[in-house]
């Protein structure tokens, strides 16, 4: 039998901020207590053992850089698929699995080692959580962070180290050098540059991975940028439009990408969205014949006064909001459902979801285990109830029938209606079937 590893969660799963299987790999390895080539070797030979008639079975690599951890390709796939086996947890939102052999990649798409924003970093630390790498970091297209606008960093601020080294002396938030926190700022280096919100680069890419977590990859829509060309060229030709589409995208490159004579780069799909003025999670999907049209400056009027009004932006102490939000955190405290903490914080619950989307979360899954917990405590006290119905001498003088039994255990125990007659026919045909 294999050895399992400790079913450490993927930080920020299900969001747009999920870890990029290369920080998870690195974590894993320093929980354990053991560097990075020990766990791949590890894992490729516990694998090894349950997979041993599987000739067809990728092995593990000992030793694979953090770029290619998160690409789509045989290796990252075997490490996804060892690790899955070995914690039981599912990690396919950890690789770039878009980029796909309909997707290809340009040579300097994928960032080489780890980048981070350092304002995310202390953010995680305020709020007590656990610092990864996300996988959006590894974009080369992601140059500032969405979240804080200021520029990722690929060294720390006082060593220049990388953080790719495979010997992991101190947790993942720290420098493996100097161990200083990621998340500190240089006060002898220039102040980071701050990014304006219009002029934002790589909003596409954060908007396709928000898309992604709420609309996951899956096999079902490989093939799908072929017939989003496809069905916009036919459109655009049938119309006899096709100059306008011309105008977008070079015609050459059209017939090339339409007889897929020509590969699709993920760098050439955010060229097409932009000139067709569609975004790259409904052209990648194959649903850009659907999308809506690009409005013609033909169509404009001037507008008339009182609609171009500015309203006052309201400001925010993110500081003193993100210290009230890290109360919610402690386990002393009752979960609360979000509605609830962004009332008493006096923001929106999209506002929280912007800044602190993987507090947020954490919040979330803590309020779901408790109504879940409230409901299993709530069914047991029915199937209690009813078995001491069939069963305890106090009921003898009742008849045990299930319609009797519920008049009484109505009355008794005020449990709802259709949670009562479950627990009773469940009861029931265990104690009295033939």
């Amino acid at each position: 039998m294999a050895d399992m590893l400790f079913p450490i969660e993927l930080e920020g799963a299900g969001t747009c901020d999920v870890e990029s299987l290369a920080s998870y790999v690195y974590r894993v390895a320093y929980e354990h207590g053991i560097f990075v080539g020990e766990l791949l070797r590890h894992i490729n030979k516990q694998t090894s053992a349950l997979t041993h008639l599987d000739t067809e079975t990728q092995s593990v690599p000992a030793f694979l850089k953090p770029a290619e951890m998160v690409r789509n390709n045989r290796s990252s796939e075997a490490i996804q698929g060892a690790l899955e086996k070995l914690t039981g947890l599912e990690l396919s939102q950890s690789r770039l699995l878009f980029m796909t052999s309909d997707i290809g990649r340009s040579p300097n798409e994928v960032a080489p080692g780890f980048r981070w924003c350092p304002e995310c970093m202390s953010e995680w630390q305020a709020l007590g959580q656990q610092p990864f790498f996300k996988l959006i970091w590894h974009l080369s297209a992601i140059t500032h962070c969405p979240s804080h606008r200021t520029e990722l960093i690929s060294t720390c601020a006082f060593c220049s180290c990388r953080q790719t080294g495979y010997i992991r002396k101190r947790a993942i938030g720290f420098c493996q050098q100097c161990g200083r926190h990621l998340g500190t700022r240089n006060p002898d280096k220039p102040a980071p540059e701050i990014a304006r919100s219009w002029e934002m680069k790589g909003a596409d890419v954060h908007q396709f991975f928000v898309d992604m977590a709420q609309q996951p990859f899956t096999a079902e829509l490989e093939g799908g940028i072929w017939r989003s060309l496809r069905d916009l060229f036919d459109h655009y030709w049938g119309n006899g439009k096709e100059l306008e589409l011309y105008q977008a995208f070079p015609r050459d490159e059209w017939i090339s990408l339409y007889h897929k004579q020509k590969p699709v780069s993920f760098s050439t799909a955010r060229r097409l969205c932009y000139g067709l003025g569609i975004d790259l999670y409904t052209l990648i999907s194959g649903n850009a014949i659907n999308s809506t049209q690009v409005l013609s400056q033909k169509w404009l009027c001037e507008l008339p006064a009182g609609f171009c009004e500015r309203k006052s932006r309201q400001k925010r102490n993110h500081d003193a909001i993100q210290s009230k939000l890290r109360r919610y955190l402690d386990p002393n405290v009752r979960p609360r459902p979000m509605k609830e903490v962004a009332a008493e914080l006096n923001v929106s619950v999209g506002y929280l979801e912007y800044r602190y989307p993987t507090a947020v979360s954490a919040l979330v899954k803590r309020h779901q285990s408790m109504i879940a917990a409230q409901r299993q405590r709530t069914r047991e006290k029915a199937l209690n109830s009813a078995l001491q119905y069939f069963t305890d001498s106090s009921y003898s003088g009742y008849p045990k029938s299930r319609k009797q039994a519920y008049l009484c255990l109505r009355e008794e125990t005020g449990l709802p209606k259709f949670l009562l007659k479950g627990a009773i026919g469940e009861v029931y045909s265990v104690l009295y079937s033939s």
